[in-house]
């Protein structure tokens, strides 16, 4: 029988490697033992850190409170960690005066901290600052943050990023050049926030070309991205779109974006923001088309096109975001294990991101495998097809139509909407199909990691593909040995 702190060094490799269903698994059973104070802090900190991760900021703030329950008062170090990280948690759940409290409070008391802790504390009071429109405090706390840190820590990416904003919201427009330019150079990843940044500074300077190379580059970075879309990055880079639109002469185009912008704004709890555009739809509206086409027309429809599927895909399941981030995280290893290449990992984030949409239209999302009535499982057999049509104004190529057709396809031929079996099905559709069953069982109905992997295990060569199921298990064997 494994021991508690062994239990709890497993989490914690699966969590390095972003499979936090499997970790949240292995820290379940920690707990259940009864382990030593030190192990029950490291447990609650991770579960706290998935949480925060899967948006669910509630369940965060209680297990960072359960962690500090048994932290000794004599541990500032790790005590001021676990306070940020509930800071943090706080703002998320809407409680943005109780964080930046938090958060002030600790930088009041952070003289016995290490230098490195107290750069962390003033990195995360300046991106609260940030939030609250204190720009000015931001940059001071930013500043600070830096000199503590160094220029080449692994907050070197935030922080620049989050000076370069700050900036800008203060219209010193060169300045923010300067920093989101460095942040873009020090990322380790896709810089979406930086960049995004960057077009909202070339709309400002009225820079057209610059505009759209940005716009284009933060959607594509949000697109191909691991994470949930964040609404207000959302809503900049739709009101960005919408004023690249409105400035080629495609008022009502520009209107359909500002409409998204708004959502996200609204649902950042942004109102200010919210309230500001509403001169510009009516603007927009009273324009209307003065050209018939432009050079950016076609790229510009497509975003607008991709952000009401993304909309239409949240109305009908709420955590469809979330959904589709696990069940790409999931593809794209399971992609990765077998050989396939970039540009069949470029369309499976297609795949992943659309091939529910027709649920919008037929109604609503339901697992296959449950019992429906007879009228109502033959509506829901046609959303495959109903995504097919409402995406055809993107001009996909045949993979990725090919594979959104044949996703509930099975490896037995029991699947739909054609009943075809084996290697007739769509490789990237036999690939997501595996990643959906691990996503949807874990994320949306809240099963065991261990359960489901089970279940996934016998519906090998039946529902599922053997090549996939065996690639799945590989990658969590990966993580099966202790370090």
């Amino acid at each position: 029988m494994r021991s508690a702190e062994d239990l709890a060094t497993h989490g914690e490799r699966y969590f390095r490697m972003g499979l936090f269903e499997a970790a949240r698994d292995f820290w379940d059973e920690a707990l259940a033992i009864g382990p030593d104070r030190a192990t029950v802090v490291r447990v609650y900190d991770g579960i706290g850190k998935i949480a925060a991760q899967r948006e669910r900021p509630a369940e965060a703030i209680a297990a960072f409170d359960q962690a500090l329950a048994v932290t000794s008062l004599e541990d500032k170090e790790g005590r001021a960690a676990l306070m940020m990280r509930r800071a943090v948690a706080r703002l998320f759940a809407g409680q943005r005066d109780q964080a930046f409290r938090d958060a002030q409070a600790l930088v009041e008391d952070s003289d016995g901290l290490s230098p490195k802790r107290r750069g962390i504390v003033f990195s995360n009071l300046g991106s609260m600052q940030g939030d609250m429109a204190l720009y000015e405090s931001a940059i001071h706390s930013l500043m600070r943050a830096r000199q503590l840190l160094g220029a080449n820590s692994p907050y070197e990416y935030p922080i620049c990023t989050n000076l370069g904003l700050s900036y800008l919201e203060l219209r010193q427009l060169d300045a923010a050049r300067q920093w989101l330019e460095q942040a873009i150079t020090v990322a380790d990843g896709p810089a979406i926030r930086a960049v995004n940044g960057l077009a909202r500074l070339a709309l400002l300077e009225g820079q057209t070309d610059a505009m759209h190379r940005w716009g284009q580059a933060a959607f594509a970075a949000m697109w191909d991205g691991m994470t949930s879309f964040e609404p207000e990055e959302m809503a900049h880079l739709a009101e960005v779109l919408g004023r690249m639109a409105w400035r080629a002469g495609h008022g009502r185009l520009a209107v359909r974006l500002f409409d998204h912008a708004q959502s996200f704004y609204g649902r950042s709890g942004r109102w200010d923001r919210w309230a500001a555009l509403n001169e510009s739809i009516a603007e927009a509206e009273q324009q209307g088309d003065t050209v018939r086409t432009s050079p950016v027309l076609d790229e510009l429809t497509r975003w607008t096109v991709l952000l009401e599927n993304m909309a239409a895909q949240e109305l009908v399941e709420p955590r469809a975001s979330q959904l589709a981030d696990i069940r790409l995280f999931i593809a794209n290893r399971l992609a990765d294990t077998m050989g396939l290449g970039f540009e069949d990992q470029k369309w499976l984030t297609y795949v992943c991101r659309l091939a529910d949409l027709g649920l919008s239209v037929v109604g609503g999302a339901h697992d296959p495998r449950e019992e429906m009535p007879p009228a109502a499982r033959e509506v829901y057999e046609q959303h495959p097809a109903m995504s097919v049509q409402l995406l055809d104004r993107l001009g996909l190529p045949d993979v990725v139509t090919a594979a959104i057709a044949d996703h509930h396809e099975r490896w037995d031929g029991r699947g739909f909407p054609a009943g075809k079996a084996g290697d007739e099905i769509a490789l990237l559709a036999r690939i997501f199909a595996t990643a959906d069953w691990y996503a949807r069982e874990t994320t949306v109905n809240g099963r065991r990691h261990r359960a489901v992997l089970d279940d996934i295990q016998h519906a090998g060569g039946e529902a599922l593909a053997p090549e996939c199921v065996t690639a799945l298990l590989t990658i969590f064997q990966a993580g099966d040995s202790l370090a």
